[in-house]
Protein backbone atom coordinates (compact mmCIF):
# COMPACT_ATOMS: atom_id res chain seq x y z
CA UNK A 1 0.00 0.00 0.00
CA UNK A 2 1.00 3.86 -0.38
CA UNK A 3 3.11 5.07 2.01
CA UNK A 4 2.75 8.68 3.70
CA UNK A 5 5.69 10.83 4.83
CA UNK A 6 4.14 10.36 8.76
CA UNK A 7 4.54 6.45 7.87
CA UNK A 8 8.22 7.37 7.37
CA UNK A 9 8.71 6.77 11.68
CA UNK A 10 12.75 6.29 11.16
CA UNK A 11 13.22 9.93 9.76
CA UNK A 12 13.28 10.78 5.92
CA UNK A 13 16.73 11.25 6.52
CA UNK A 14 17.47 8.07 7.80
CA UNK A 15 15.38 6.08 5.30
CA UNK A 16 16.66 4.29 1.97
CA UNK A 17 13.91 5.04 -1.25
CA UNK A 18 15.65 3.57 -3.73
CA UNK A 19 19.21 3.09 -4.77
CA UNK A 20 21.39 2.13 -7.83
CA UNK A 21 21.46 -1.71 -9.84
CA UNK A 22 24.15 -1.42 -12.04
CA UNK A 23 22.89 -3.61 -15.55
CA UNK A 24 25.85 -4.86 -17.57
CA UNK A 25 28.73 -7.33 -17.49
CA UNK A 26 30.82 -6.93 -14.32
CA UNK A 27 34.55 -8.13 -13.56
CA UNK A 28 35.22 -11.48 -15.05
CA UNK A 29 36.59 -14.14 -12.17
CA UNK A 30 38.68 -17.38 -12.26
CA UNK A 31 39.90 -17.07 -15.11
CA UNK A 32 43.01 -19.48 -16.27
CA UNK A 33 45.24 -19.28 -19.12
CA UNK A 34 43.16 -20.38 -21.46
CA UNK A 35 39.79 -17.97 -20.55
CA UNK A 36 36.47 -19.87 -20.03
CA UNK A 37 35.88 -17.63 -16.96
CA UNK A 38 32.78 -16.37 -15.83
CA UNK A 39 31.44 -12.98 -15.41
CA UNK A 40 30.78 -12.00 -11.28
CA UNK A 41 27.20 -11.16 -11.15
CA UNK A 42 25.38 -10.89 -14.82
CA UNK A 43 22.77 -8.45 -14.90
CA UNK A 44 20.92 -6.93 -17.53
CA UNK A 45 18.16 -4.86 -17.91
CA UNK A 46 15.43 -7.85 -19.51
CA UNK A 47 12.26 -6.34 -18.97
CA UNK A 48 10.10 -4.79 -15.84
CA UNK A 49 10.11 -7.75 -14.03
CA UNK A 50 10.70 -7.69 -9.91
CA UNK A 51 14.29 -8.39 -10.36
CA UNK A 52 14.96 -6.09 -13.11
CA UNK A 53 12.90 -3.16 -10.98
CA UNK A 54 13.53 -3.94 -7.39
CA UNK A 55 16.08 -5.10 -5.08
CA UNK A 56 16.32 -6.31 -1.09
CA UNK A 57 19.27 -5.32 1.44
CA UNK A 58 19.87 -8.49 2.56
CA UNK A 59 22.90 -8.40 1.04
CA UNK A 60 25.56 -5.30 1.43
CA UNK A 61 25.91 -3.30 -1.90
CA UNK A 62 28.56 -4.68 -4.07
CA UNK A 63 29.15 -7.75 -2.44
CA UNK A 64 32.11 -10.08 -3.20
CA UNK A 65 31.47 -13.57 -1.71
CA UNK A 66 34.75 -15.34 -2.52
CA UNK A 67 36.50 -18.07 -1.44
CA UNK A 68 36.28 -17.14 2.29
CA UNK A 69 32.76 -18.27 2.08
CA UNK A 70 33.25 -21.61 1.17
CA UNK A 71 32.39 -24.87 2.59
CA UNK A 72 33.15 -28.46 1.36
CA UNK A 73 34.49 -27.22 -1.91
CA UNK A 74 31.36 -24.94 -2.71
CA UNK A 75 31.52 -21.12 -2.33
CA UNK A 76 28.60 -19.13 -2.26
CA UNK A 77 26.40 -17.97 -5.17
CA UNK A 78 28.04 -14.68 -6.44
CA UNK A 79 25.00 -14.60 -8.94
CA UNK A 80 21.84 -13.80 -6.56
CA UNK A 81 23.67 -11.30 -4.66
CA UNK A 82 24.23 -8.94 -7.51
CA UNK A 83 20.97 -9.64 -8.90
CA UNK A 84 19.35 -8.96 -5.88
CA UNK A 85 20.65 -5.74 -4.07
CA UNK A 86 22.07 -2.85 -4.61
CA UNK A 87 25.38 -2.80 -7.25
CA UNK A 88 27.05 0.05 -9.40
CA UNK A 89 30.40 0.52 -11.58
CA UNK A 90 31.34 2.91 -9.01
CA UNK A 91 34.61 2.78 -7.12
CA UNK A 92 33.58 1.71 -3.65
CA UNK A 93 29.83 2.05 -3.54
CA UNK A 94 26.62 2.95 -4.65
CA UNK A 95 24.53 6.01 -4.90
CA UNK A 96 20.99 6.28 -3.15
CA UNK A 97 18.38 8.54 -2.56
CA UNK A 98 16.83 9.25 0.75
CA UNK A 99 13.13 9.75 1.54
CA UNK A 100 14.80 13.14 2.63
CA UNK A 101 15.38 14.26 -1.16
CA UNK A 102 19.29 14.00 -0.59
CA UNK A 103 21.26 11.63 -2.47
CA UNK A 104 24.25 9.98 -0.65
CA UNK A 105 26.88 7.95 -1.49
CA UNK A 106 27.13 4.64 0.25
CA UNK A 107 30.43 2.55 0.78
CA UNK A 108 30.30 -1.14 0.11
CA UNK A 109 32.47 -1.65 3.32
CA UNK A 110 28.84 0.23 5.40
CA UNK A 111 27.74 -2.16 8.41
CA UNK A 112 25.76 -5.23 7.23
CA UNK A 113 25.21 -8.48 8.23
CA UNK A 114 27.64 -11.23 8.89
CA UNK A 115 27.27 -14.15 5.94
CA UNK A 116 28.15 -17.79 6.20
CA UNK A 117 28.00 -20.50 3.82
CA UNK A 118 24.59 -22.65 3.74
CA UNK A 119 25.63 -26.08 2.12
CA UNK A 120 22.62 -25.91 -0.49
CA UNK A 121 22.66 -26.22 -4.32
CA UNK A 122 23.54 -24.21 -5.84
CA UNK A 123 25.66 -22.79 -2.66
CA UNK A 124 23.87 -19.88 -0.98
CA UNK A 125 25.15 -17.51 1.99
CA UNK A 126 22.90 -16.31 4.45
CA UNK A 127 23.19 -14.22 7.73
CA UNK A 128 25.45 -16.57 10.07
CA UNK A 129 23.09 -17.45 13.58
CA UNK A 130 22.99 -14.72 16.08
CA UNK A 131 23.91 -11.75 13.16
CA UNK A 132 23.09 -8.09 14.04
CA UNK A 133 21.14 -6.28 11.62
CA UNK A 134 23.33 -3.96 9.85
CA UNK A 135 23.45 0.24 8.94
CA UNK A 136 22.67 -0.89 5.47
CA UNK A 137 19.54 -3.14 6.52
CA UNK A 138 18.65 -0.23 9.20
CA UNK A 139 18.55 2.20 6.53
CA UNK A 140 16.45 0.11 4.23
CA UNK A 141 13.40 0.14 6.83
CA UNK A 142 11.34 3.04 7.45
CA UNK A 143 9.65 1.98 10.74
CA UNK A 144 11.57 -0.51 12.50
CA UNK A 145 12.90 2.09 15.15
CA UNK A 146 16.14 2.24 14.61
CA UNK A 147 18.31 5.25 15.55
CA UNK A 148 21.16 5.85 12.83
CA UNK A 149 24.15 8.46 13.56
CA UNK A 150 24.92 9.85 9.95
CA UNK A 151 28.82 9.29 10.83
CA UNK A 152 27.38 5.45 10.23
CA UNK A 153 27.68 5.95 6.62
Amino acid sequence: PPVTISGVIDGTSNTFLFGEHAFGKFSQTGCGPGGGCDFQGNAWWADSDEGDGSMAAFYPPNPAFGPEYQLGGAACDAVTPFVSTASSFHSGGVNFAFADGSVRFIKNSISSWNFALIARNPATCLPAGGSVQGVFQSLASRNGGEVISSDSY
